[in-house]
């Protein structure tokens, strides 16, 4: 999307959401950002070649720009595991605080309350997560323009315990 005339973004809910790699060139980090209000993925930033902590400043920058109502940065959320951990922890030390926590009730009713950023893909929760995604982008709930997205969801294959997983994983 386009900023208005005042070079400002217009204030609404935002969410990102990140998968990141360990920037070493071999996969991608990704985040994106989405239009809680539309349904509309708004921002994109994609890179092989920054270091968790690295990618997270530009993240940071970035949630930033699309705020809400109240003048909150996009709530942030990212996969926890491997180097999410080292993305999460410079998230932190930035003091962005609009983030998503891990509490009982918000990954599908299948962990005890923690408050730890980020989010923990569990084969179950992943899959959810996938089938939640598709159901919203055919029924049209769920905006993606972004034609590379778009490929990176075909690469999911399911296995024969019906876990997804990505060819890249």
């Amino acid at each position: 999307v386009k900023p208005g005339e005042n070079g400002r973004f217009t204030r609404a809910p935002y969410g990102g959401g990140c998968d990141l790699s360990q920037g070493v060139g071999a996969t991608n980090s990704c985040c994106s950002i989405i239009s809680a209000r539309t349904g509309e993925r708004v921002a994109e930033y994609v890179t092989c070649q920054l270091y968790p902590e690295h990618f997270a400043a530009k993240v940071v920058a970035l949630c930033r720009v699309f705020k809400d109502e109240s003048g909150e940065g996009a709530k942030l959320a990212w996969e926890d595991p491997g180097p999410g951990e080292r993305f999460g922890l410079a998230v932190m030390n930035m003091n962005y605080s609009h983030i998503h926590y891990r509490e009982a009730g918000q990954e599908f009713k299948v962990r005890p309350s923690t408050r730890s950023p980020g989010w923990w893909p569990t084969p179950r929760d992943k899959a959810l997560v996938l089938s939640e995604y598709r159901s919203a982008l055919i029924n049209h709930e769920v905006v993606n323009r972004s034609e590379e997205a778009l490929k990176e969801c075909l690469a999911y294959r399911y296995d024969e315990q019906g876990r997804p997983g990505h060819p890249q994983d």
